[in-house]
Parts: structure tokens; C-alpha cells; sequence
């Protein structure tokens, strides 16, 4: 007998995104970040998520997918929809991102090399200004990992500033590849933690990723 595919939302400081935790795998030692529906060819279950209209991006990333929604309806609706698709998806057998998607992406120096760059040029110029800066800790695959300091560390607004700044500035710098377009940004809380749990093999790309001293509610999708 099969067993329950379990899957427990949980709210963000985002509101208009919530991240669904399996207690499975979805793509192991990945992560892929679907922007609309133009790159959801590359994920079979991003195709079928986004059957549902509200979806407006996703991000895979080994047993969690986070989706942001469009619209007014609450997540305990649409949560039952994403729960639906995600466990007809498991059932299925097909794999969560095509291999086409790893094999399209550029090298990690590559992306390393452009990312720096628009630190230095455009983020930290424009971050340090209030006191601030931001430091490129690691790239994996097309995962990058980040730290915000000074004037930003501790800040409530740190997730909202690289969401609506900084990770839109990094995908918006490889317009020219679509495939690195699709890049996933973690913001890790301290250089020690990020570190140790980078070198685990424990650090999960989120859309968002910040530490707080809370326990959002959580509920089964």
C-alpha cells in the first residue's frame, strides 16, 4: 500500500507566498526557479501547477516548493489546490524539472562572475547608501547564496528589500539567458551559519530565506 504523500504549508513573511515541505523528495540536489508559465516546459509539475490561475511563480528546491500567488483568494483555498497538483504530480513518476534545465544552465563561474559584478556596480553602491551591503557567499548549480550586513542586517524589511530589489536585479542581469534568468536566491542569516550549512549540504534555496525567532502556523496542504 502507497503511503500518504504528506505536505505541510507554511506561511512566509511574503503573504503572497507560501512554501509547501513534503516529507519527500521533489528534485534532490536542485532547484529551479519558475518565473511564469513560458518556463514552466522545463517542470512537469510546474505545468501543472500553474493550472491553477492564481499560481504566479514557483520555486523547486529538494523537498519544498514555494509559490507565489496572484489574486484574493486565501491560501487555505488555493493550498488545496497545490496540495492536489503536487501530490498528482508525485504520483505520476515523472520528474519534477526536466534534465534540460540542468544541462542548459551556465557554468557556476560564469554566474559568479556576473553576480559580483552587479554587486559591486549596482546593489552595494545603491545598499550602502543606508548603511548596508550585500555579499555573494556561494553559487550552486544556478542557486545563489547571499548575505545582507550594516544597515540591513536585523532590518523586518530585509526579506521585502530582496524580493523586491535584489532578486529582481539579479534575474533581470541575464535577461540574455533565459535559463540563467531562472535563478534561485537564498538570503542566509549570519557568515557561520550560512557556511555550516552550505558545507552540510543543508542550505535550501528560498525566494526568500530569513531567520526569525517564531513559529509561523503551519497546516497540511
Amino acid at each position: 500500500m502507497e503511503k500518504d504523500i504528506v505536505i505541510i504549508a507554511e506561511p512566509t513573511t511574503n503573504p503572497a507566498a507560501c512554501k509547501f515541505n513534503l516529507d519527500r523528495p521533489v528534485y534532490p540536489g536542485g532547484s529551479a526557479y519558475l518565473g511564469n508559465r513560458e518556463a514552466a516546459r522545463f517542470s512537469p509539475l510546474a505545468l501543472r501547477l500553474f493550472e491553477i490561475p492564481e499560481v504566479e511563480n514557483l520555486l523547486i528546491a529538494e523537498n519544498q516548493i514555494t509559490v507565489t500567488k496572484t489574486g484574493h483568494d486565501p491560501w487555505p483555498v488555493i493550498g488545496k489546490q497545490v496540495g492536489a497538483k503536487i501530490r498528482e504530480h508525485m504520483r505520476s513518476g515523472q520528474p519534477a524539472v526536466s534534465e534540460e534545465f540542468a544541462r542548459s544552465l551556465p557554468p557556476e563561474g560564469e554566474i559568479r562572475k556576473k553576480i559580483q559584478h552587479l554587486l559591486d556596480t549596482e546593489i552595494n553602491p545603491a545598499v550602502g547608501m543606508h548603511g548596508g551591503w550585500v555579499e555573494l557567499i556561494d553559487v550552486k548549480k544556478n542557486s545563489v547564496y547571499i548575505r545582507m550586513g550594516g544597515g540591513c542586517q536585523g532590518c523586518g524589511a530585509a526579506d521585502v528589500t530582496l524580493k523586491m530589489g535584489i532578486e529582481k536585479s539579479i534575474r533581470r542581469s541575464h535577461r540574455d539567458n533565459f535559463l540563467c534568468g531562472q535563478i534561485a536566491v537564498a538570503l542566509v542569516c549570519t557568515p557561520s551559519t550560512a557556511r555550516a550549512r552550505y558545507l552540510r549540504g543543508m542550505a535550501v534555496p528560498a525566494m526568500i530565506s530569513t531567520c526569525y525567532n517564531r513559529s509561523p502556523e503551519r497546516g497540511s496542504a
